[in-house]
């Protein structure tokens, strides 16, 4: 009985691959709000409809937006790792390659607890 659940836990495969896409493309798209606070801030770039703030103010804007996509960018890679580390890869075998410590996944309690903590990071980003 054990086997047709064991075969399945390989369907997991689509959460880690699609989480791990979606998080490269946040990071590309960070990193491209971060070059627009860098144009705002020094080569005068003005977007439409934001004439009325001061430059500071668009920069600013910018800044803490690109900060939130890349807090959520990581809430992705750490789901994506810790679905592999839960389901795919044998904890026994990872525990001792000293890879990604940080994140290590031993139970999805402490991968819950982990995820909700960055999102109330990002909640309070997107507060302040």
């Amino acid at each position: 009985m054990k086997k047709p659940f064991y075969a399945f836990r390989y369907i997991s495969w689509i959460a880690i691959i699609f989480s791990l896409l979606g998080s490269l493309l946040l990071f590309i798209v960070g990193a491209l709000k971060t070059l627009n606070a860098f144009r705002v801030f020094f080569l005068g770039y003005i977007p439409e409809g934001k004439e009325h703030l001061h430059t500071a103010d668009i920069g600013i804007m910018y800044l803490i937006k690109s900060l939130d996509t890349f807090l959520i960018a990581l809430v992705l890679f750490i789901f994506a790792h810790g679905i592999y580390t839960l389901f795919i890869s044998n904890t026994s075998s990872t525990k001792n390659s000293g890879v990604l410590n940080w994140i290590q996944t031993p139970n999805i309690g402490h991968l819950k607890n982990v995820l909700a903590e960055v999102i109330v990071i990002i909640l309070i980003c997107k507060i302040s």
